[in-house]
């Protein structure tokens, strides 16, 4: 969340920039008005969605041993 005291937004602002030069594909989700948990509706509308993104893009279809 952008509201969060334990981890201010800045420090995931300031990381994304050099994660993508360092060529890892990112991307930052910002649950507007959240601290460092989310509240059920804001899991629901932005959190898990953004999870289920990832996963699609990363583990769909992956082999596993």
């Amino acid at each position: 969340g952008d509201q969060g005291p334990l981890v201010p937004i800045e420090h995931s602002r300031n990381i994304l920039p050099l994660l993508k030069e360092a060529g890892v594909e990112s991307e930052l989700v910002v649950v507007e008005g959240a601290r460092h948990g989310f509240s059920p509706q804001q899991n629901e509308q932005t959190a898990v969605p953004a999870m289920l993104r990832w996963f699609d893009a990363h583990l769909k279809g992956a082999k596993t041993e």
